[in-house]
């Protein structure tokens, strides 16, 4: 009866082992073109994400309640035929794939031949809960997870930040050490949040934005006294930094370039300051006095010379010395014998 009811509306057989096995499976169940086009809609075979059962329905003239009862006539028909192949193969190379961006799954899946390219990874979901093939993943925003990993990636970046504030930079080795999860999947998790920068080209440094780190602090002392720096020179200068950050070279010039307030000539291996900082706001007291002594007795003085200046500033000798090994703005020429940092840099304290 109710072809006869039902006017005739085309059909296209989709491109895709997936939809085309699903589509297999609304033509054996009997579904006439209408309500096929309405079922598409609902589980996403057009390839745009599936539709709410309302926004299906209006695809094709149909109620909401209408389109449920067919989407329930569609479950009893897959209950009737369990294998699914290429649906199964698809929702198993998302899970391993997972956590990832919705648009990486997407494209992994259109390279298994499984989904069309652009297809959207809802309708793979919703596909896989209509048909009965059991799974664990959810969208969350633009990435595919799974139903635990919102929780895994929060705590992930909450990590990823306290290493970078202590640190400097974080290390995928370092947070699977922490958080005892595989190395890739650290890699999937850091990559969904977007202040997330890799520095390096296998992703095993990484830094956060909007997250101040002693190194950062290091670079802003450092180039308060000299506008411009060689990324060498940073390096040594975060070596001699009181808790010591050890940073490849490589590491260190990516991650200069996520500094706003700094500009990276290449060709150089160099960085500069956009604007001038104020060596007063980045120094401690100690320190100031340390470089001031430097300014006016310098720039290069033995460790005794250092010493005898600043007992007439109230600073004692044991105070002096362990300054002189630990201040970034200062380099060590010899043993007992610094400098300032490009000591030909004038600046006012």
């Amino acid at each position: 009866m109710s072809s006869t009811l039902e006017p005739r509306t085309t059909t296209r057989v989709p491109a895709g082992a997936v939809p085309r096995e699903v589509h297999r499976l609304l033509v054996d169940a009997g579904f006439q073109p209408r309500q096929v086009s309405a079922l598409s809609a609902r589980l996403g075979l057009a390839g745009q994400g599936s539709l709410t059962l309302a926004e299906a329905g209006q695809t094709v003239g149909y109620t909401r309640e209408r389109v449920r009862q067919l989407e329930d006539r569609l479950r009893l028909s897959a209950a009737d035929e369990p294998l699914f192949p290429a649906t199964t193969k698809a929702v198993r190379l998302a899970d391993r794939t997972a956590p990832a961006l919705s648009s990486q799954v997407a494209t992994k899946l259109a390279q298994a031949g499984l989904l069309p390219r652009g297809f959207k990874v809802s309708g793979l979901l919703r596909i896989a809960d209509v048909l009965g093939i059991e799974h664990d993943l959810c969208e969350d925003g633009a990435a595919l997870v799974h139903h635990r990993d919102p929780e895994t990636a929060h705590k992930a970046v909450t990590t990823a930040r306290r290493l970078v504030r202590a640190d400097g930079v974080g290390t995928v080795g370092r947070m699977t050490q922490l958080l005892h999860l595989e190395t890739a999947s650290i890699r999937r998790l850091l990559a969904l949040h977007p202040d997330v920068v890799w520095l390096d080209r296998p992703r095993d440094w990484f830094f956060v934005r909007g997250t101040r780190s002693k190194a950062e602090g290091a670079v802003r002392k450092m180039l308060s006294i000299s506008r411009t720096l060689s990324i060498a020179e940073l390096q040594d200068g975060l070596r001699r930094a009181p808790a010591r950050i050890d940073i490849p070279l490589h590491v260190l010039a990516n991650l200069c370039a996520t500094f706003p307030w700094l500009v990276a000539d290449p060709a150089r291996d160099s960085v500069t300051l956009k604007v001038a900082l104020d060596p007063n706001s980045t120094h401690s007291p100690i320190e100031l006095k340390i470089l001031r002594i430097f300014m006016e007795h310098g720039p290069r003085l033995e460790a005794a010379e250092v010493a005898a200046h600043g007992e007439r500033l109230g600073l004692g000798g044991m105070t002096i010395r362990a300054y002189l090994t630990r201040m970034p703005s200062l380099e060590r020429l010899a043993r007992g014998r610094y400098a300032l940092r490009d000591g030909g840099t004038e600046v006012s304290l």
